[in-house]
Order: C-alpha cells, then sequence, then structure tokens
C-alpha cells in the first residue's frame, strides 16, 4: 500500500495540510486508514482469491511475457535483429506464449469463478 499512500499524501492532502502542526499525525492516521480498509475489503469480499488470480493471470503474463518481447522487438526494429533474426523469432515467440498463458489462466479462474459462485448460490 506505499505507493497508493504516497500519491495520496503527495498529491491530494499534503497541500491541504501542509501548515498544520500535527502533519506526522495526519500521514499515519492515512495509512492506517488505507491498511485498516484493504483488510475490509479482503474479510468481506467473497472470491476475493479468485478474482485476485484472474487479475494475476491478465498482468503476469503481460509484464512478464508480452511487453518484454515487444520493447526487445520494438528496439531492435529495423535491421539489429541477430543472426538469422534469431531476436525477432524469440521475441514473436515470448509474446505468442504471453497470450496463450493470459487466456488460459482467464480461462481455468472464469471457470473457478463460476464453479464457485454456483456451490455459494446453487443453481
Amino acid at each position: 500500500a506505499y505507493v497508493p499512500i504516497r500519491v495520496i499524501w503527495d498529491v491530494y492532502l499534503y497541500p491541504v495540510l501542509k501548515e498544520s502542526k500535527r502533519l506526522l499525525s495526519w500521514e499515519y492516521l492515512l495509512r492506517v486508514a488505507v491498511v485498516t480498509m484493504s483488510v475490509f475489503f479482503a474479510a468481506t469480499l467473497p472470491m476475493l482469491g479468485l478474482f485476485m488470480s484472474l487479475f494475476g493471470a491478465i498482468t503476469i503474463s503481460h509484464m512478464g511475457l508480452v511487453f518484454p518481447g515487444i520493447l526487445d522487438f520494438c528496439t531492435r526494429y529495423p535491421d539489429n535483429y541477430g543472426p538469422l533474426k534469431i531476436y525477432k523469432y524469440r521475441d514473436i515467440f515470448l509474446i505468442v506464449y504471453g497470450y496463450i498463458g493470459l487466456i488460459t489462466g482467464l480461462v481455468i479462474g472464469l471457470i473457478a469463478v463460476v464453479k464457485e459462485y454456483q456451490e455459494m448460490y446453487g443453481k
């Protein structure tokens, strides 16, 4: 929760509260509120773990495979693909493999969500 706290504090709250004598207390209050809100959502939302796995399937496949492949492909364009254009084929493989992982993760995650929903609320 560090990044959201920094954004909320630096952009929104600090400009308003910079004249306050209890600046550190306000920052601690913000930190406690953000952590409490996170714990509240984790405890009250049903199937949070399943939706986190869906989110992970999207982000991990893109951040780990697709985006590096695209970036490397673009930085080597148009004539720096190495002998026999091996880097070009490697990048295409990474991109395709990343999207296969994305689709597989989404399908498995959606099937798990549907099954859990049916078990919780009946058919």
